[in-house]
């Protein structure tokens, strides 16, 4: 009995203490949940870049048989044979492929191979297409002439998108995440 009266004479103490320690409980439960909500992030986040690189498109351009001709109205034509080889070990769709050639700062032609066609390219097989450019009377163009491809292409399910731009002349060929357009994408960096 003389337990539930000093229970009965002290609980107000023990309503406070009981109060304190569910504080401390809540308090240490949101800390956990805080803790546990950046873990879970920072996991989807890593899950998010894992999943990119392992659906990243690997691909090789070539471009070969370079000319200059003209056309009837006496135009020149630049010409060139594109070849976008998958190399990777998945397959990929290859939504655009367009040849570009360069005269001088914001002076570019373009000529379009394939576009908007998603062409599944499996892994080693290849697109291949001419690539004839008309570029005017270069007499009224730069001497300055650069020649490249830009490819666009993503994963089967389209999540991951990418654009590969080759300069020819430099031979040089750049990854970019994203879709970009040719003008924004095309200038060598020195």
């Amino acid at each position: 009995m003389r337990f539930f009266d000093w229970l009965n004479g002290n609980s107000g103490a023990i309503q406070g203490i009981a109060a304190i320690i569910a504080l401390a409980f809540t308090a240490a439960l949101i800390w956990v949940t805080w803790r546990y909500t950046r873990l879970t992030k920072r996991i989807a986040d890593v899950t998010a870049s894992q999943l990119a690189a392992s659906l990243a498109p690997i691909i090789a351009i070539a471009v070969d048989n370079k000319k200059i001709g003209y056309n009837k109205e006496g135009n020149a034509l630049v010409s060139f044979n594109v070849k976008v080889t998958n190399n990777g070990t998945t397959p990929i769709k290859l939504c655009r492929v367009t040849a570009f050639a360069i005269f001088g700062p914001g002076d570019m032609s373009e000529y379009t191979l394939c576009k908007d066609e998603m062409m599944v390219l499996m892994p080693k097989e290849y697109f291949n297409g001419p690539a004839p450019i008309e570029v005017g009377k270069l007499e009224d163009r730069g001497n300055e002439r650069k020649q490249g491809v830009v490819a666009w292409c993503t994963d089967l399910s389209g999540l991951s998108k990418h654009s590969f731009v080759y300069h020819a002349d430099a031979q040089i060929l750049r990854h970019i995440f994203g879709f970009e357009a040719p003008s924004r994408i095309t200038e060598v960096e020195d």
